[in-house]
């Protein structure tokens, strides 16, 4: 692949919240504001710690109007594994017991396209990417983490934002909880461009929009009769320009899922890859995608 030599220099912007909640620096994925990047054709190396991002395009990107658009690519975000910490105590002799803690690897959530690979438009994760309650993580769809870990947006603010929590890696996104009765039917996620996405209780996104009327919508079906995996998942992606896009899954591997202190820890757990991808292509043609594992 020819590389171009090009240093891409972010303005560098310092965090804000707890340190502990952010990803750590050592094993940072995907691409944000504040960092610098070793940048190639597909391809972006983290000049801090080595990181290989990989980004291959499926099809054309789909401008909406304004600042909406939006497109369907694989993202390979370099390190697939997230590291835990379990702390236990061991007894030594009669009587005598120490503190050990021990570090491990498990598979990290979400990778739907193989080991590493992601197809996603963005995930929320509300009790944080270890599932025990520390902060709501969004999942970019270059596989980079963004902690909402702060009430205000800059540390000198006079007041918290009823009701929201900001990212402070530089890429200001925005989360508020959508209420209808007292009850939480969605939330919400606002970008510095005025683009929000909206994501279910699960944190599922559902729509993207604009504030001119504009979007794009995904909905999360069933395959039937005639689709390449009969009661698996399909996505239907469709914009108010009037394109309709699918994803097919079918079942992958089945295997414990999150670290030892997490809840979903010794569950089997059944995942999903991507089978193939159907999109709108010109001239009112179909174009179709088959991804193939080995």
């Amino acid at each position: 692949m020819r590389r171009l030599a090009a240093l891409l220099a972010l303005v560098l912007v310092a965090g804000l919240g707890s340190a502990s909640a952010q990803q750590s620096p050592n094993d940072e994925r995907g691409v944000s504001p504040g960092k610098s990047y070793l940048a190639g054709d597909l391809d972006t190396i983290n000049t801090f710690n080595g990181n290989l991002n990989v980004t291959i395009p499926l099809g054309q990107p789909y401008h909406v109007n304004g600042e909406l658009s939006y497109e369907f690519a694989l993202h390979y975000g370099g390190n697939p594994w997230e590291m835990g910490t379990h702390k236990t105590l061991v007894t030594i002799s009669a009587g005598h017991t120490v503190e050990h803690t021990y570090t491990y690897a498990y598979p990290a959530r979400g990778h739907n396209a193989g080991m590493g690979w992601l197809l996603t438009f963005g995930r929320l994760y509300l009790r944080g990417l270890d599932d025990l309650g520390t902060w709501p993580v969004y999942v970019a769809p270059d596989g980079g983490q963004h902690s909402f870990v702060a009430g205000r947006l800059h540390e000198n603010d006079s007041a918290e934002a009823p009701g929201a929590s900001y990212t402070t890696d530089g890429t200001y996104l925005r989360l508020k909880a959508i209420s209808s009765g007292g009850v939480i039917s969605s939330y919400e996620i606002e970008s510095p461009s005025g683009v929000v996405s909206v994501f279910n209780l699960a944190g599922k996104l559902t729509e993207r929009r604009d504030r001119f009327g504009n979007y794009m919508r995904i909905e999360y079906l069933t395959q039937t009769q005639g689709d390449p995996a009969v009661g698996n998942e399909k996505w239907r992606i469709y914009d108010s320009a009037g394109r309709e896009h699918y994803v097919y899954f079918r079942e992958s591997a089945t295997y414990s899922e999150g670290g030892i202190d997490t809840p979903t820890y010794g569950l089997s757990v059944t995942h999903y890859m991507v089978d193939s991808v159907e999109l709108a292509a010109f001239g009112g043609v179909r174009a179709k995608y088959q991804l193939n594992y080995d």
